[in-house]
């Protein structure tokens, strides 16, 4: 499979990830709780951190939904021939 040919990933793949790491955020503050014995500001960062990640997780889907690719082949190949010919004057 080449660069352009990449499969993206589907919208469910992002509700996916996203839920296992809900879950797993549950999970540590059950465990805290468990054997620490007090929640003090970990439900908060946990709710924090698995919102802020489920918001990243959107917005890379809506950027690969519409961003196709084209352009990064472009600047990559016009930055590479300056370093070429230089090389070569070396």
């Amino acid at each position: 499979m080449t660069q352009k040919e990449e499969k993206r990933f589907s919208f469910k793949d992002f509700i996916v990830v996203n839920g296992i790491f809900w879950v797993y955020c549950i999970i540590q503050i059950i465990l805290i709780k468990i054997f620490v014995g007090e929640l003090t500001g970990m439900v908060f960062f946990f709710g924090v951190l698995a919102i802020g990640f489920t918001l990243m997780y959107f917005i890379n889907f809506f950027f690969d939904l519409f961003y196709k690719g084209e352009d990064e082949e472009l600047i990559f190949e016009e930055s590479a021939e300056p370093k070429e010919a230089e090389a070569k004057e070396k």
